[in-house]
């Protein structure tokens, strides 16, 4: 069995005891990326985006209201728009950048 360093399982400690992962905190990055991306759109047309309500976005960013999470679709979408993926290990849960693809040729 493989040696796991304890000192860098926060996530999978909180999520034993019931804690869920932090969506509200990784919708408010996207967002934060999508909005540098895109200046000239307001939270408005992102709702619209998104499907939802202005008010919905700002719960699901701020985590206002436990019980109004972040769907994972508008996750993914986020996700597509700002070219980020998730990277979850049992020390936490954070964006990165997509690579390029690279294109290739057959000959």
């Amino acid at each position: 069995m493989p040696e796991i360093d304890m000192q860098k399982t926060e996530l999978m400690r909180e999520l034993q005891s019931g804690g869920e992962l932090p969506l509200h905190s990784v919708f408010r990055e996207l967002t934060g990326l999508w909005h540098k991306k895109n200046p000239e759109m307001r939270s408005q047309d992102l709702a619209a985006l998104l499907g939802t309500r202005p008010q919905a976005l700002s719960q699901w960013k701020t985590g206002s209201d436990k019980s109004k999470r972040p769907p994972w679709s508008a996750i993914v979408l986020l996700c597509e728009l700002t070219r980020r993926q998730i990277v979850i290990t049992p020390a936490g849960m954070r964006l990165v950048q997509l690579r390029s693809k690279k294109s290739s040729h057959k000959e």
